[in-house]
């Protein structure tokens, strides 16, 4: 399966799936485009990864690779663990060992890390810190809501402090 001779550019996409299936992931989505024509989206493999290791990643994205006939790549996004980081290594002396700047830009840019991971890293880490407030505020809810003389009594509170009460 080879992309068409006229390609200008590739921008590969390696997703590691993040659900393991008896010691394996997959390995998916890519981007081709073609001189003239607009950026396409193509699904490059599913390929089953035996462990998880940076040198197992980067074979098999090579592997995807040597199969569609791709020696140029500008991008390989994948989220920031040791691994990945190993594979891109691998990827860079690779694709620069099939051509010069097979790696464009001598894979500078190579490794994108998703943003999407490193955003729910984020959130994670963040909720963490407020996590036991979070409980007592569900708690406290939930302990307003488990009787009707809980629920006046809060309604005689918040009228006292003139606040306003919705949803009750």
């Amino acid at each position: 399966m080879e992309i068409d001779p006229n390609v200008g550019s590739v921008e590969g996409s390696s997703e590691l799936g993040l659900k393991t299936l008896e010691n394996s992931s997959s390995i998916g989505k890519g981007k081709v485009s073609e001189k003239g024509k607009r950026l396409q989206k193509r699904i490059l493999s599913f390929s089953q990864i035996v462990d998880h290791k940076g040198y197992s990643i980067g074979k098999c994205i090579e592997n995807v690779l040597l199969e569609w006939g791709i020696d140029k790549v500008f991008t390989i996004t994948v989220d920031n663990a040791t691994a990945n980081t190993t594979a891109i290594g691998y990827m860079i002396r690779k694709l620069n060992s099939w051509q010069d700047d097979g790696a464009v830009l001598g894979g500078k840019y190579l490794h994108v890390r998703c943003y999407a991971h490193i955003l729910n890293l984020i959130v994670s880490d963040g909720l963490k810190d407020l996590h036991d407030s979070i409980v007592a505020i569900h708690n406290a809810v939930k302990y307003v809501k488990s009787s009707p003389s809980s629920i006046d009594r809060l309604k005689k509170l918040l009228h006292m402090r003139r606040l306003g009460l919705r949803g009750w």
